[in-house]
């Protein structure tokens, strides 16, 4: 999936998600297209785990998957979330980012910023994953202004041709009037 269509399918899930946590949209979308393999990974597309978020104390259910860590070039089982929807796998991220040790990331002014920050706070043992995660951030924030003016549009058009529907009423009105 590329960036365009990815935007499209979740931005205004993980908005809703995001809103009033302090989390970037799209720092959100970024590590979810980037820890999804673009939302094509067995993980994201059977069970719904964008983010790659391992089980760990997680009372929900788990899948054994096989996975890298830390660049190591074989393979290592490890158990992660399942969730029933990518909604929830977006919520549950936002969860996990509202913790405390990631306070810190929560404060930043930026993106990149903050992006940098979760890093450092242990969010993945890549080391070079906010040089990854960068220009997904920068192809997010333009795909969000496409999707936001698109929105506005649709809502100028709807806002016209109601102005024209009501106008077309009341000259309809003094029609019928001037007629009897």
């Amino acid at each position: 999936m590329n960036i365009s269509e990815f935007a499209n399918e979740y931005y205004a899930d993980v908005v809703k998600a995001t809103r009033g946590t302090g989390i970037f949209p799209e720092v959100a979308l970024s590590q979810m297209y980037l820890e999804s393999g673009k939302g094509e990974s067995n993980l994201s597309k059977k069970f719904n785990n964008f983010f790659g978020v391992k089980c760990g104390s997680w009372s929900g259910k788990c899948v054994t998957l096989d996975t890298s860590e830390a660049g190591i070039p074989y393979k290592i089982p490890q158990k992660f979330r399942v969730y029933d929807s990518p909604y929830k796998s977006i919520r549950n991220y936002v969860e996990v980012l509202l913790a405390p040790r990631y306070a810190n990331a929560l404060k930043q002014t930026t993106p990149i910023a903050q992006i940098t920050e979760i890093k450092k706070s242990g969010y993945a043992t890549d080391p070079s994953y906010v040089s990854k995660i960068q220009p997904l951030i920068t192809s997010f924030q333009a795909q969000i202004i496409a999707l936001n003016s698109k929105k506005s549009s649709i809502g100028r058009v709807i806002s016209l041709s109601s102005i024209g529907i009501g106008l077309m009423a009341i000259l309809f009105y003094f029609y019928k009037k001037s007629r009897k």
